[in-house]
């Protein structure tokens, strides 16, 4: 394997039991089956050897399965007080801050904030979290941030919420009364299709070897 062509198996005999395993099979083929991949195993090229005839087989790693969730973290609103909305990016562990970030609003999709650069900083707030989430902060609450759809965007993917208040009241009698709104969303996801890393791999040579 590799450009120094490493060798995994001369006739049968493994240099390495634990990660190889050869077997000859019925017909005109014979497999080599790699155990427990990590990193070094992928993105390399594999060959197999038949007297003066060689095959090889690139071997490249997939792309994590990812894509984004949006919640609010509370179910009810009260005008005057803060929203707070988080952005989950599944199948990572981390935010990776040289990924474009991004939240916006509204049918015409208004920008708030660019990779933690704010548009208004009295009115927005962004952290990112210790693990694979990030959030946007809504300060001062009005009803012009209500009844609205909101995105998160990471790289390519984007999730959005809309904020529905179910009972409608003007902000001077809410404000005065420090009334809480229970709130309604949809939640609307794009996902990637990328493949799951398989934890074992079994390549197979049929027929003829050709380089």
């Amino acid at each position: 394997m590799g450009d120094e062509d490493k060798l995994l198996c001369y006739n049968g005999r493994i240099n390495n039991l634990r990660k190889y395993k050869e077997k000859v099979l019925p017909g005109n083929e014979f497999s080599l089956t790699i155990f427990n991949i990590t990193e070094s195993d992928l993105n390399v090229v594999y060959q197999c050897r038949y007297g003066f005839e060689a095959a090889s087989k690139f071997i490249g790693a997939d792309e994590p399965k990812t894509y984004l969730s949006l919640r609010l973290v509370k179910d009810y609103i009260t005008f005057g007080g803060d929203i707070i909305l988080t952005c989950a990016i599944n199948g990572l562990s981390t935010v990776d801050r040289d990924v474009t970030r991004q939240w916006s609003m509204g049918n015409h999709d208004e920008l708030l904030s660019y990779n933690g650069r704010i548009n208004n900083h009295i009115k927005y707030e962004e952290t990112v979290l210790p693990r694979n989430e990030f959030r946007l902060k809504i300060i001062n609450v009005t009803e012009a941030d209500v009844n609205v759809t909101y995105r998160c965007r990471y790289g390519f993917d984007t999730a959005t919420y809309f904020i529905e208040i179910n009972k409608s009241v003007s902000l001077h009698k809410a404000v005065q009364n420090n009334q809480s709104f229970n709130t309604s969303s949809h939640n609307a996801e794009i996902h990637n299709d990328e493949g799951n890393l398989k934890r074992n791999a079994t390549i197979s040579f049929k027929g003829k070897l050709t380089i």
